[in-house]
């Protein structure tokens, strides 16, 4: 674009009413010497001074070390092929404390050769917000950096992550820069329950409250971060807190809490659910349901004459043997010392098939050690919903008097 050419005397005093009435800065100086040839009131009036005692002066001798800097800088880059420029920076201003401007400056010539027109705006507001946002940013990041927890941000939706605290390393086995800007990569290590949580995230959708990410570290074991994230503007805010070992426990613990620590079958308190629960289904769907009660022949000889520790090894292999009976449906429980149960919704033939395969196996004998082995035969007693009863009490009483029914008929020798 090609500078405008304009004649000094006529252009300034047409336009010098209009232009003092504006609350804007502006002058007018030569680049050679940088010698104001005008100026309007308001920049007169902001050092103090009218206009007629400005004119004629070096514009250096007004502005502070700030915009003088601007100054040369702009001086660099303007010219006949940059005729406007718009600086950068917001320059504190030589004539009063915290405030600033922004200098527009246009490149025109005269019949006295090139010169500058500059007009100030005054930017303060805005400068002292982003000075406030850049200490507010500085604190953020103090905080982030030094907290074990992962602190992300990511500022526009979809758009990936422009900040990941140092702990990512130490938590998931990778420097922050691996996942900045590319959220693929994060969704790479995630399990599908949590790839579809942070898609639904990183989409918009709004969460509440504090929630599970299934991640894996960079050596493959997993990872589980309790997550919180919250919204701030354009900026998604998340911390990220390593629970794993707690997790674990938790599952440790309602695990112990359903299972028999020997065995690894459900225990009593599952057993009572888990019928109830099966019992609800066949009601339901009109499916016969089965109640089958084991309980090993000739235990406690093994006991008296090979130990505790060779009893335990009976039970269980009782239990795999039993496992192996059944259906992948079906629920093994040991409900007592050497009393085991089946929950088994029947189909077909599949309830005679379970007792003779219970039959065939527990006649093979248990190895104990490379010299001792055991028989322990399995006496089974069967309870069947609805004609044996409706509910859960009644069907273990039913299947419970079966199988002493069944013991008193057995006489194997240990």
């Amino acid at each position: 674009m090609k500078p405008p050419t304009i004649s000094t005397t006529n252009s300034i005093a047409d336009a010098a009413w209009m232009f003092d009435v504006l609350s804007e800065p502006i002058n007018r100086f030569r680049i050679s010497d940088r010698v104001v040839t005008y100026c309007n009131t308001a920049w007169a009036n902001h050092y103090g001074m009218e206009a007629s005692d400005v004119i004629g002066r070096c514009l250096d001798d007004f502005l502070s070390d700030d915009e003088l800097d601007g100054l040369h800088t702009q001086l660099q880059l303007i010219g006949p092929d940059r005729p406007v420029i718009v600086d950068s920076e917001a320059r504190v201003d030589s004539a009063e404390e915290q405030h600033w401007l922004e200098w527009v400056d246009h490149y025109v010539v005269t019949e006295h050769g090139p010169e500058i027109v500059s007009i100030g705006r005054d930017v303060t507001d805005r400068h002292l917000a982003q000075q406030a946002l850049a200490e507010s940013e500085a604190r953020f990041r103090n905080l982030a950096d030094s907290s074990s927890d992962i602190v992300w941000r990511m500022r526009d939706t979809g758009g990936g992550f422009d900040y990941l605290s140092p702990s990512t390393f130490h938590i998931l086995g990778y420097l922050p820069d691996h996942f900045l800007g590319n959220i693929r990569r994060l969704l790479d290590i995630c399990e599908p329950s949590t790839r579809y949580t942070l898609e639904r995230l990183f989409t918009g959708e709004r969460f509440s409250g504090r929630f599970d990410l299934a991640l894996r570290h960079a050596d493959g074991r997993p990872v589980i971060l309790e997550s919180s994230v919250s919204r701030s503007g354009d900026a998604i805010h998340g911390v990220g807190r390593d629970v794993t070992q707690i997790r674990n426990l938790q599952s440790a613990l309602e695990e112990s809490a359903s299972t028999d620590a020997l065995t690894g079958l459900a225990n009593r308190r599952a057993f009572d659910q888990e019928l109830e629960t099966a019992l609800a289904r066949s009601t339901a769907v009109g499916t016969p349901l089965a109640v089958v009660y084991i309980d090993l022949d000739h235990l406690k000889p093994v006991n008296d004459r090979l130990g505790h520790e060779a009893g335990d090894v009976v039970l269980q292999e009782a239990a795999r043997r039993l496992l192996a009976c059944t259906d992948g449906g079906d629920v093994v429980a040991r409900i007592g010392g050497d009393e085991f149960v089946i929950i088994h919704q029947i189909r077909n033939d599949s309830l005679d098939r379970i007792v003779s395969l219970i039959d065939q196996r527990f006649q093979q004998p248990i190895p104990i050690t490379h010299l001792d082995s055991v028989v322990c035969s399995a006496s089974v007693g069967i309870a069947r919903a609805p004609q044996d009863g409706d509910t859960a009490n009644q069907l273990v009483a039913v299947a419970d008097r079966a199988m002493y029914d069944a013991k008193r008929n057995r006489r194997k020798p240990f």
